[in-house]
């Protein structure tokens, strides 16, 4: 097996372990015995449990910015672009399943720990600018927010908390508040901002 091909079999046994919903049981020497492996392997990838978290929730984060991006693209500019965001985020979120939810639960060090940088930030405010044509500077302010709106839903309902089409059509809700109370560029953004390898959300 490849190098990069034994990374993501880690990844992919760490998200197996996650399925149970903790974080806690996702070590390096489970992901060895369950990977078939030796205990010093994935040492040779990751320089602990937490690292390899962190590098399953970036692969998670890029697939479902690609996801998002590619919707909106595909969507009417005349229908309703807060609705396709908010379905193509939960449709992804189920391919997730609880490991999403289990890396972004409340208190999860590891989503601020993944994102150092703030890229899931400026990916949201890319979002708003070329999809909603808010003022770059208010997408950047507010994109958090939405950030956090998203993640709390994911994590109610993937707990079967609260019903997905409700969930759904809050963050759509959302959504449309903020980008109703939010500066308009004058012109429309440039349609070419294209969705870059590595955006998050």
């Amino acid at each position: 097996m490849r190098k990069d091909e034994r990374r993501h079999h880690l990844l992919d046994v760490a998200a197996e372990l996650l399925a149970s919903g903790d974080t806690h049981l996702v070590t390096m020497e489970r992901v060895a015995e369950r990977a078939g492996v030796s205990k010093a392997l994935p040492y040779a990838h990751f320089d602990n449990a937490e690292h390899l978290l962190v590098t399953l929730f970036r692969r998670s984060s890029v697939e479902l910015g690609a996801s998002i991006w590619t919707a909106l693209e595909a969507a009417s500019p005349t229908g309703d672009r807060a609705a396709v965001w908010a379905r193509a985020y939960y449709e992804c979120s189920i391919s997730q399943g609880v490991v999403f939810a289990a890396l972004i639960r409340p208190g999860s060090p590891i989503p601020a720990k993944a994102d150092r940088r703030g890229s899931g930030e400026d990916f949201v405010g890319r979002i708003l600018h070329r999809f909603f044509a808010v003022e770059p500077d208010h997408a950047r302010a507010v994109a958090a927010l939405l950030q956090g709106a998203f993640h709390g839903g994911s994590h109610t309902w993937l707990r079967n908390e609260t019903a997905r089409p409700v969930v759904v059509d809050t963050a759509a809700d959302v959504v449309r508040g903020v980008v109703a109370n939010a500066p308009t560029c004058t012109r429309h953004p440039h349609p070419d901002v294209p969705h870059r390898e590595g955006d998050t959300t």
